[in-house]
């Protein structure tokens, strides 16, 4: 038994009556508690019972008697909203009451979720070690002002965690002592904080709390929300704040994250974000809350981790879903476009032609890849290509081009002409004939026999082997031209591609400014009718101050004129006048409860009545939405009474000069109070 005096204080009130320290000694002995204890401890115990809140002596060193306990209501409160009452701030509260609240906290500690066992705990309730099978880390249903609490306890322990400069730091030593719970239970605390769909000042201060590990796993929860079906757009909003607090801490450098440990959870938040981005593009119209996310975590990621990502991704499908980003000004929107720039030009630098030899293979290519563009061309398309084909062909010749036309202009002479001939073409293709290719190669090309037509047989055999190098060097320069046609309309075809797309943008943007127009009109508006509003409300304040001077003045010239009467007759004249003066301020009272600022007017002139008719011993009965008991004298309650009711209008009471007689002049409207 840890301590006795709970269970003797209920022998105690079973008794009934006074008791000594025997007769509870014979009781405890009857019923067959504390036997093996003997007189000495039962001396001792009694003034451990005489500190309890609940006992007295009835005489000095006389008999032990129960004092009725003022809090019994508060012991017997459910946990829960014990220790809601608990949790709320208070400037000053008897030490009797908090301990009736915490006994009825501790009694009810099965009810209690996750957050609310923390915010016991920071609250001092006495509770066990926290239990070994918590797993339900969900807040929803707990009091803002318990989540509040709990929030303030994590801002504690992890602490050391955000200004960790040890790869060893150990965590809080106040975790996992008395109740508290352990290290591992703090990262899913957070990560159903940041995740509650609903807003919540306490999950967004949560927000700011987790760094490395543990903002990574809020993250990744934050990103599992924006991928379910169900994740509304008041609720990504809500999540979309937070991201954008936690991200900052889950991609810092830490000494408690390794940089694998980073760089794997950048390739994998990446992974997700394009995967969202294209499924929303897919299947339907992404959210507002979708589209920032997604541009955050694009925004965020390492430089090198994106364009692995991008690499990794198909780029026509993620350069159509990129239009439904954010179009801002070095926003992850031009920042992807520009590592998808970037690999194409990296692409076309590897895959361009630099020997001879590989026209062929380049042309096959690159007709391949743009096959599907160019048979989509309109005949305007092809008419506007044919000049630049013209003024292609029209550029300088390159030394290769002015070679072959030489070799052509000597090939047409007669006689001797015919090793000039052969040496040109021969330099030439050694100069542009791959590495890999053995000299021999080159030799016997240049000495294959071929016949031209137009020649006799009478042309010498030197003359004869000649043009075949030239026909093939001709070729060559052929499929050169016609691959840098196909460029040319590729890269022509793509010009047009992003002209559309700028065509789009512009369209879109003159939308969106239409749509901002409108707002802003619809905002202008709804300004003139507020301000209209709050001139109208300052006319009806001015105007019942003008009555309320009225009735003054009329209760002035009522006290004059009856001063001549008996006391009776004057007293019956200004309850009269006060019930008058009570119903104006009631008027005033309702108008003030209707305003929606404490600088309108009429809460300035509520409480200037009210100040000058408390000059008259006029006081109030109750303030608006204030809770109390009921009181059929000072109450009116059209509902029905209730021993608990909440006053809806104020009442009005006068209180004579000097004595504690109270005339109610106007009782408070009041209804039944919700449980």
């Amino acid at each position: 038994m840890k301590s006795p005096v709970p269970v003797l204080v209920a022998l105690l009130e079973e008794i009934g009556q006074e008791a000594t320290v025997k007769q509870l000694h014979d009781e405890a002995r009857r019923l067959g508690l504390a036997g093996e204890h003997n007189n000495t401890w039962w001396i001792s115990i009694r003034q451990r019972l005489l500190e309890h809140p609940r006992v007295t002596e009835s005489k000095r060193n006389g008999a032990l008697k129960l004092i009725d306990d003022p809090f019994q209501k508060e012991r017997s409160l459910p946990a829960r909203e014990a220790l809601e009452f608990l949790a709320t701030p208070a400037t000053k509260r008897p030490r009797e009451l908090g301990q009736a609240l915490r006994e009825a906290v501790r009694a009810g500690q099965s009810e209690l979720t996750a957050y609310e066992r923390v915010a016991a705990h920071a609250l001092k309730v006495p509770l066990p070690a926290w239990p070994v099978g918590m797993n339900d880390y969900t807040p929803r249903g707990v009091s803002q002002k318990v989540l509040a609490v709990a929030v303030e306890f994590l801002a504690e322990v992890t602490k050391g965690q955000r200004h960790a400069k040890n790869p060893t730091a150990e965590p809080s030593p106040k975790l996992g002592k008395g109740g508290a719970p352990p290290a591992a239970a703090l990262t899913p605390l957070l990560v159903g904080l940041v995740t509650i769909p609903e807003g919540s000042a306490a999950a967004d201060q949560a927000a700011q709390l987790p760094r490395g590990l543990m903002a990574q796993s809020c993250v990744m929860a934050l990103m599992a929300r924006f991928e379910s079906e169900d994740c509304t757009t008041a609720e990504g909003d809500r999540l979309l704040s937070r991201g954008a607090v936690l991200l900052p801490g889950a991609f810092a450098e830490s000494p408690l994250v390794p940089a694998a440990q980073r760089e794997a959870f950048a390739r994998k938040l990446l992974a997700r974000a394009l995967g969202l981005l294209l499924r929303s593009a897919e299947q339907r119209l992404p959210s507002d809350p979708e589209c920032k996310w997604i541009d955050l975590v694009l925004a965020a990621v390492p430089e090198h981790t994106l364009r692995h990502g991008v690499a990794a991704t198909d780029t026509e499908d993620l350069v159509a879903a990129l239009k439904a980003l954010p179009d801002r000004p070095d926003g992850s929107r031009e920042r992807v476009t520009l590592v998808l720039a970037s690999l194409a030009d990296t692409q076309e630098k590897a895959g361009r032609p630099e020997t001879p030899s590989g026209p062929a293979e380049v042309a096959a290519k690159s007709t391949d890849s743009l096959s599907a563009g160019m048979a989509s061309g309109s005949a305007e398309e092809a008419a506007t290509e044919e000049p630049k084909e013209q003024e292609s062909q029209t550029e300088p010749p390159t030394p290769a081009a002015t070679a072959t036309a030489d070799t052509r202009a000597q090939k047409s002479e007669a006689g001797g002409g015919a090793g000039p001939v052969e040496e040109a073409p021969a330099e030439e293709s050694k100069t542009q004939e791959p590495p890999s290719k053995p000299p021999s190669a080159a030799t016997d090309d240049a000495s294959t026999p071929a016949q031209v037509s137009g020649e006799t047989d009478d042309t010498p055999a030197s003359a004869a082997e000649a043009p075949s190098p030239i026909t093939d060097f001709a070729s060559e320069e052929r499929s050169r031209y016609e691959i840098a046609l196909i460029q040319e309309r590729g890269v022509a075809q793509a010009l047009r591609s992003e002209r559309d797309e700028l065509k789009q943008e512009l369209a879109a943007m003159k939308r969106r400014y239409d749509r901002v127009d409108e707002e802003f009109a619809e905002l202008r508006a709804r300004l003139d009718a507020a301000t209209t509003e709050l001139a109208a409300a300052t006319r009806r304040g001015e105007a019942l101050a003008l009555q309320a001077q009225r009735r003054e003045q009329e209760l002035r010239h009522a006290r004059q004129a009856g001063r001549a009467a008996s006391q009776s007759q004057l007293r019956q004249a200004r309850l009269d006048g006060l019930r008058v003066l009570a119903a104006v301020l009631a008027e005033v009272a309702d108008q003030a409860a209707h305003a929606t600022d404490e600088s309108d007017p009429s809460c300035a002139l509520y409480r200037r009545v009210l100040a000058q008719a408390a000059t008259a011993g006029l006081v109030d009965i109750g303030t608006i939405g204030e809770e109390t008991e009921f009181d059929p004298s000072r109450h009116q309650a059209p509902t029905g009474p209730a021993e608990w009711v909440v006053v809806e209008r104020p009442g009005f009471a006068w209180r004579a000069a000097g004595t504690q007689e109270e005339v109610v002049l106007l009782p408070a409207q009041v209804r039944r109070a919700e449980p």
